[in-house]
């Protein structure tokens, strides 16, 4: 169930979450060709809003296992707690950004959709995610 170590060390330098850009590069294909690998289903990736991201541990998985990659909900959920593990157990609108590769206006979105539960902090600015949530939310859109 775990990712190979020699995959991590391979993937270490790419982002969380992988843009087009990030995944065309890393393959050295078009962004078309990798269009019609996720319309098929041969990556497992993530539905953002109107966005699509591919978890680095799942692109490692393709590089090595190539279609035929474990794409069980138990799975799928094991390496989204492991890569939020080094969060904190409420996350702000920044460290979603982050993680996430989205920008403010997608996250605000999603806590006004209802996607993930949120909460303001006393009477001030801060709202605060909570990671429970976020990982239902990921597991959810997550397409295998």
């Amino acid at each position: 169930m775990e990712i190979r170590s020699d995959v991590l060390e391979l993937t270490a330098s790419f982002p969380v979450m992988m843009r087009y850009k990030d995944v065309c590069s890393a393959l050295g294909i078009n962004d078309k060709y990798l269009y019609k690998m996720l319309s098929k289903n041969k990556i497992i990736h993530i539905n953002l809003m109107r966005e699509k991201r591919i978890p680095r541990a799942f692109f490692a998985e393709y590089i090595i296992e190539g279609v035929n990659c474990n794409r069980s909900k138990k799975f799928i959920s094991a390496i989204y707690k492991e890569m939020l593990m080094e969060y904190p157990y409420r996350l702000t609108i920044k460290q979603v950004c982050e993680f996430l590769q989205v920008s403010k206006s997608t996250v605000k979105r999603m806590i006004a959709n209802g996607d993930v539960n949120s909460y303001h902090y006393h009477h001030t600015y801060l709202i605060y995610i909570y990671k429970d949530s976020l990982l239902k939310y990921l597991i959810k859109r997550t397409v295998a």
